[in-house]
């Protein structure tokens, strides 16, 4: 069971630690450019969503984005809460996570329970909404219809972020985060319409891929650890 604060929008003590330690080791191995921080909601109770392209994706946001309101990411179990023992430790100590069983859809119903719960409590619900990496940069694989599920139930924004040049990582690779716009649900807007604007949206933000990058590739390894 994960050790979570009072308050979904709050971050615990061990978050904020790993996230400190996290933010110098990413920064050491890449060249990380973050766009546009300043137009995130001062508060919380949103949902956030962006592209997929890596394991790091997650490692990135969590320690670049504003460590309150806190972010609670929807993430697959087989890779945090049942995943290597490390991470296990890791995600029980500083929590912010979601788990969801991609298989069996075991616990559904609590995922649906502790997502609204965050975003009622003034936290922030993060979704990968393609549901897995993509292969090639700059592009968007079809949405799952959990972020706009959640909007659309609650009457939550939808803040759109971008990521690139995660799809191949090695020392000093540039790595760009770009806050998109944010997304208010429509009156009697239907879900699927308001999952369309997302999608539009994502496509819009994913930053270009930097073409000046090292010629000398080290650490190539890095795609592989999971």
């Amino acid at each position: 069971m994960a050790k979570e604060s009072p308050s979904p929008a709050e971050a615990n003590l061990p978050f904020r630690f790993l996230r400190v330690i996290g933010r110098g080791l990413l920064r050491s191995l890449f060249h990380i450019e973050i766009d546009g921080l300043e137009r995130l909601p001062e508060g919380g109770g949103y949902v956030l969503t962006c592209n997929h392209l890596s394991w790091i994706d997650p490692l990135v946001l969590m320690a670049h984005l504003p460590a309150a309101p806190r972010v609670h990411y929807l993430a697959a179990a087989e890779y945090t809460t049942e995943g290597p023992w490390l991470v296990r430790k890791v995600v029980d100590l500083a929590g912010g996570i979601i788990p969801v069983d991609r298989q069996s859809h075991r616990g559904s119903r609590a995922v649906v329970v502790q997502s609204l719960q965050v975003l009622k409590g003034g936290g922030v619900l993060g979704i990968f909404p393609e549901g897995k990496c993509g292969t090639e940069e700059g592009c968007l694989q079809p949405l799952k219809d959990g972020a706009a599920l959640f909007a659309a139930r609650t009457g939550r924004p939808v803040q759109i972020l971008g990521i690139s040049g995660t799809v191949e990582l090695y020392f000093r690779k540039r790595i760009r985060v770009r806050v998109g716009p944010l997304l208010e649900p429509r009156p009697d807007e239907p879900q699927d319409e308001l999952l369309a604007r997302v999608e539009q949206a994502m496509a819009e933000t994913i930053p270009p891929l930097d073409p000046g990058q090292p010629r000398v590739k080290l650490l190539t390894w890095l795609n592989r650890i999971f």
